[in-house]
């Protein structure tokens, strides 16, 4: 039981640092999404997407067109 408590909280600390590089990327608040990485690792990814994709879309316009490389 103990290696699975560790493992859930070396894997929350991972998608702490990831969140946290992403968002510092796409300017969203770093820390916010860190916290919320490292309570919910992995299940806060649908969230995070779905917000920087409004953020895209905000920054753009909704009728914009999108060209990715």
């Amino acid at each position: 039981m103990g290696h699975v408590v560790l493992v859930f909280f070396l894997l929350s600390l991972v998608f702490a640092v990831f969140f946290y590089i992403q968002a510092w990327k796409f300017g969203m608040g770093r820390r916010r999404w860190a916290f919320f990485g490292l309570l919910l690792g992995p299940f806060l990814f649908p969230m995070f997407r779905t917000h920087q994709r409004m953020l895209i879309m905000k920054a753009r316009g909704f009728h914009g067109t999108y060209f990715s490389a």
